[in-house]
């Protein structure tokens, strides 16, 4: 991890974390009923939706056990790919009702010493994918375990701190969003034309047959390079036997 500042903590996420994984039912247990955090709530949400669309047919002994409250951190727990264990989202808002998928486990934290914004983004630098990756047991399928979630290192910098790297990272991902949502109505924009302008080709709106093709060279493909490249090699075989 390198050198920290003096006014860091470095603890590993047992030392004040509990841990519980999520439920594991029959198929007809999630076809109605209240609030179900799955995979890919967690997978494709660095915070946790406010709304879920999963649902389950949860007992009140089960909605206490497998609780979502504000402050949980919730990790994928076994995948076929490696790179998809140990995936983290943050929950910012309590689901009343609710309970979680046993391809999860829920870390909840017992003394509120991180920001929930600052561990949200810490959860995903290379530190924490490293540690994982060099660590997770692969056997048919890779799994992670609540020992192995016990040992992971968290920087821990003063709460005011914190605050101020959450406020800047919250700040640049709003800017990456916003260069994302231009780009892809962008893109939008030119495969309409271009489909247009193919359908006005095609259906004789646009008279194509006055059109000058410009002289141009031609390349090989990189196949022919390939195979030029072979005979080569061969005949130079050949020249030294």
């Amino acid at each position: 991890m390198g050198e920290i500042p003096v006014s860091w903590d470095l603890i590993k996420l047992g030392k004040f974390c509990s841990f519980q994984n999520g439920i594991s039912e029959s198929g007809s247990f999630f076809t109605a009923g209240t609030p179900f955090v799955g995979y890919t709530d967690v997978y494709r949400h660095f915070e946790l939706p406010r709304k879920v669309k999963g649902v389950a047919k949860s007992t009140e002994k089960q909605q206490k056990l497998f609780s979502v409250k504000k402050g949980d951190i919730f990790f994928t727990r076994t995948s076929e790919n490696i790179e998809e264990i140990g995936m983290a989202s943050i929950c910012k808002h309590t689901i009343e009702k609710a309970i979680f998928s046993g391809f999860l486990i829920r870390c909840r934290p017992r003394i509120q010493i991180l920001n929930e914004d600052y561990i949200k983004y810490y959860l995903q630098t290379t530190v924490v994918r490293n540690h994982f990756s060099s660590m997770i047991n692969i056997v048919i399928r890779a799994s992670l375990g609540q020992n192995l979630l016990k040992q992971m290192p968290v920087l821990v910098p003063p709460l005011n701190v914190q605050e101020k790297i959450a406020e800047y990272l919250n700040s640049l991902h709003k800017r990456i969003l916003h260069i994302i949502s231009i780009t892809e109505k962008e893109i939008y924009t030119l495969e309409e034309l271009k489909n247009r302008l193919i359908s006005d080709v095609v259906t004789g709106k646009i008279d194509v047959r006055s059109v000058t093709i410009p002289e141009y060279e031609h390349v090989d493909d990189v196949a022919d390079d390939d195979s030029d490249n072979d005979d080569e090699a061969a005949e130079v075989g050949e020249e030294e036997g």
